[in-house]
């Protein structure tokens, strides 16, 4: 038995991993309603750019939406949610709770490597996905821009200080 611990240490960490971030990121997902401002505003952009068919502007009761003139990534990806299981809080939130997955994913394996081993990488995810900052309102549980906002800065800056590392070396 200690000799099949030993060997999938590293897959059985993960999968580990796995299981206790669905609690935080995934668990009741759909349970609270749309919230009135920007979650609710992403869902009306997202339902009418799947109507119209517009890719490129965003709209918002028949025109164009000037107050959110943010790139239409978010949108495009609850268009495809909403396309895939209907529109509803799970394909307006799943996005975000997507994105998140993937930055624990990134962060795990990036310190996996960068350590040696991967329990230095297995706590630091721990610690992310029970900050109430980071899981709670606005990020990673809503239909916000927040959680790709997230995931591509941390991992844009990650790199940069990565790469800037090894080049002085």
């Amino acid at each position: 038995m200690a000799a099949f611990i030993s060997k999938y240490k590293n897959y059985l960490l993960f999968s580990a991993l796995l299981v206790l971030i669905y609690f935080p990121i995934f668990l009741h997902l759909t349970s609270l309603p749309i919230r009135m401002w920007d979650e609710s505003i992403m869902g009306t952009n997202a339902v009418e750019m799947g109507a119209n068919h517009n890719f490129i502007v965003t709209y918002c009761l028949g025109s164009p939406d000037m107050m959110n003139c943010k790139p239409p990534l978010m949108i495009w990806c609850i268009v495809l949610f909403s396309k895939i299981f209907g529109f509803s809080e799970l394909s307006l939130r799943l996005p975000s709770a997507l994105a998140a997955l993937g930055l624990c994913i990134y962060l795990f394996f990036l310190l996996k490597q960068k350590t040696g081993g991967p329990v230095f990488g297995f706590f630091t995810v721990l610690v992310l996905v029970t900050c109430q900052g980071y899981i709670r309102n606005h990020v990673t549980r809503t239909g916000e821009y927040d959680s790709l906002l997230v995931l591509f800065s941390t991992i844009s800056s990650l790199l940069g200080v990565l790469n800037n590392h090894q080049t002085q070396l």
